[in-house]
């Protein structure tokens, strides 16, 4: 992808994060959009990030897959280990 289409690319997925946290918290696919869409996101920064540095490695698309902890995720770690 070129660096204008990735940048489009993360407009609209921008603007789709911003309309399903706009859905409302009853919505049973709202917390799957949310999921789906902030996985591109990373991925497609990910590739941003790489491009901008100059690395050869932005054009390819067999990019090693970076696990990132959720702020949930982390919070519901965290409680426990205020309370002890």
């Amino acid at each position: 992808m070129t660096p204008d289409q990735l940048a489009g690319k993360y407009a609209r997925l921008r603007h789709e994060l911003e309309q399903a946290y706009a859905e409302p918290l009853s919505c049973g696919r709202r917390s799957g959009m949310i999921d789906r869409i902030a996985t591109e996101l990373r991925d497609l920064e990910r590739r941003i990030a790489l491009l901008q540095a100059g690395s050869p490695d932005a054009h390819s698309e067999s990019s090693m897959v970076i696990v990132v902890q959720t702020e949930a995720h982390a919070k519901s770690e965290a409680s426990p280990r205020l309370a002890a």
